[in-house]
């Protein structure tokens, strides 16, 4: 890269010289950039998914949930999927006891867990 380039020349110094400091974000080095950026607040496109996802399990089954939260993770749209998955999955598995019980033949016996 030529100084020519003027504040992209600069900036592209900078970063190679404070890169370790630039993932210390409140005194904890994260684990990579992206954890640093997401850290810091930037990185607030994955707050609409969840609320997107919790927004449709009133209208939706939890298969539909899951479809989409699939669909999210294979299309490169979440940025951070743990995260998501964390924040989701109670919509994501509301159906898990039900669907259990209907593979293995038992109705109702584990309802009132």
């Amino acid at each position: 890269m030529s100084p020519k380039f003027g504040d992209i020349y600069y900036l592209w110094i900078l970063l190679n010289k404070i890169k370790e400091d630039i993932r210390i974000i409140n005194r904890i080095v994260r684990e990579s950039y992206k954890d640093a950026f997401y850290a810091l607040g930037l990185l607030n496109i994955d707050r609409e998914y969840i609320s997107s996802i919790n927004e449709i399990r009133h209208w939706a089954t939890a298969s539909f949930c899951r479809s989409l939260f699939v669909m999210l993770i294979t299309s490169d749209s979440l940025l951070m999927h743990a995260h998501v998955f964390k924040q989701t999955y109670k919509c994501l598995s509301n159906d898990f006891i039900h669907v259990r019980e209907q593979k293995i033949g038992v109705r109702g016996k584990y309802t009132n867990l």
